[in-house]
């Protein structure tokens, strides 16, 4: 009896698992965390909507970039002026209209707006950060890193390449 007993409680405990790792492994989306289109470009400026496809709250800093040279900035740089509205966090379904301005340059560039998007940090007193500290102290790291997410991980979605109109 005390056998029968003991089976079904790790029984118990191997289905919770697997259905905590399956929740921790799938629960993102299948086609990007972030939709963003492009609605409208008028008087050297931009309208946008971000939607958030993902889980998980994040945040974002939108960045209107150039081609110099055939090629675009590789991701946001540490340091890059940013405005005001050009930021945010947006929580899991959650959409934003942004209108931003489009400097107009000569000789004209062919120009994009992306989205950079990260994961805002765990708080120490949440569900999340506390079950990351007990697997770190059970030997599971891996369990662990993923509970807190990828912070340092920078999704970017961007626009088609746009030419720059002239007046």
């Amino acid at each position: 009896m005390r056998k029968n007993s003991t089976r079904a409680i790790l029984l118990l405990i191997g289905i919770v698992g697997l259905i905590a790792f399956c929740w921790i492994k799938f629960s993102g989306s299948t086609s990007g965390p972030v939709a963003l289109g492009l609605q409208s470009y008028t008087n050297a400026s931009a309208v946008i909507g971000i939607t958030n496809r993902s889980s998980y709250q994040f945040d974002y800093v939108v960045m209107v970039e150039r081609k110099i040279g055939g090629e675009w900035p590789k991701g946001l740089s540490p340091g890059t002026r940013i405005l005001p509205n050009q930021f945010g966090r947006l929580g899991p379904g959650q959409v934003t209209n942004l209108t931003i301005p489009v400097m107009v340059y000569a000789p004209p560039y062919p120009w994009r707006i992306s989205v950079f998007c990260n994961r805002p940090p765990v708080r120490p007193t949440s569900a999340r950060f506390k079950a990351s500290f007990w697997a770190r102290r059970l030997g599971m790291g891996t369990l662990s890193h993923k509970l807190l997410g990828e912070r340092s991980k920078q999704v970017q979605a961007s626009t088609p390449e746009m030419e720059q109109w002239e007046k």
